[in-house]
Order: C-alpha cells, then structure tokens, then sequence
C-alpha cells in the first residue's frame, strides 16, 4: 500500500511529477514571452527613435516575477517529490529490518 503513493496513475507520486513537469513547462513558456516581449519592446524603441524608453517594462516585471514564483514552485515540487520517495524507501527499510 505504501509502494502505491508513489506510482501508478492517480498516486501521490504521479500528481507530484505531473505538476513538476506542468511547472517546468510553464517556466518555459514564461522565458520565451519574456524574451519575445523584450524583443519587441527593443525593435519598436528603435523604430520610433526611442530605444531608452520601456514601454512595456511593467508587463515584463510582471512577467519575470511570474517565473520568479514558478521556478520556487518546480523547486518546491521536486523536492516534495524526492522527500516522498525517500520517506517511503525509509519506512520500508525500517519496517523490513
């Protein structure tokens, strides 16, 4: 039963490592639109002769603060992860010897 918390579809284990790679993809997807809004911001400064000027420097604060917060979480996840795998392999040693 314990083995169980940590595989199979719908264990603990797999919402673990199904939220771990959701997050990691999310701090992807984060990093492209921030480099992607960049950018644009840097073509379109240059454009209207104003390349100091930021525009869009809230939305890209905004932004980098969201993939601040999701690569806490995928770190968070993933040790959540090795802390269950590792409790369970602890439990089962303990209760073999």
């Amino acid at each position: 039963m314990l083995m169980n918390l940590n595989r199979g579809h719908g264990s603990t284990g797999y919402y673990l490592a199904d939220s771990l790679r959701q997050t990691r993809g999310m701090v992807k997807a984060l990093d492209k639109a921030l480099r992607q809004l960049e950018q644009v911001e840097r073509n379109y400064g240059k454009s209207r002769g104003r390349a100091d000027e930021h525009c869009l420097g809230s939305t890209a604060d905004r932004i980098g603060q969201c993939k601040t917060s999701a690569e806490q979480l995928e770190k968070q996840l993933h040790d959540a992860l090795q802390d269950l795998r590792s409790s369970i392999q602890q439990t089962l040693i303990l209760e073999g010897g």
